[in-house]
């Protein structure tokens, strides 16, 4: 699923006993499913048990990311550019994948659930793949 970035919100939060944590809340056009407006990033100290998950109920994604990815995070999404953020979930709803991009053709992703494997071509590279293919049969 991919879907562009139209506005976010930065924050802070913190428990008596917490350490901080940060927040960038997307506001998000996703063409796929219009249902999809919001995408929450947390930025936590300590490593989360998983990537995050879609609230279904909600109809928004939860995004787990490390502290020391936040000042790229937000650089991307203070600059100039278009950013798009694109996800990946498994049949229960917990990502997979996630990734936050200028490139309104992020990286694809493909998963094997049986096998529990993540395959990420960029576009790029399958386009000349696809073009070597042709060739390799327009020989034959």
């Amino acid at each position: 699923m991919i879907a562009r970035i139209e506005s976010h919100k930065v924050g802070l939060c913190r428990g008596p006993k917490d350490a901080p944590i940060r927040t960038l809340d997307l506001s998000v056009a996703c063409e796929a499913d219009p249902g999809v407006r919001k995408v929450f990033l947390r930025f936590y100290e300590r490593k989360q048990d998983t990537l995050g998950f879609i609230n279904a109920v909600k109809d928004n994604v939860i995004v787990f990311l490390p502290l020391d990815d936040f000042a790229l995070t937000r650089d991307l999404l203070d600059g100039p550019e278009d950013v798009f953020v694109a996800w990946i979930a498994n049949q229960e709803g917990t990502l997979v994948w996630a990734e936050l991009t200028t490139a309104d053709t992020p990286l694809r992703a493909h998963h094997l659930p049986e096998a529990n494997i993540l395959h990420l071509v960029a576009p790029e590279e399958r386009n000349e793949r696809n073009e070597r293919n042709d060739e390799v049969l327009a020989g034959q």
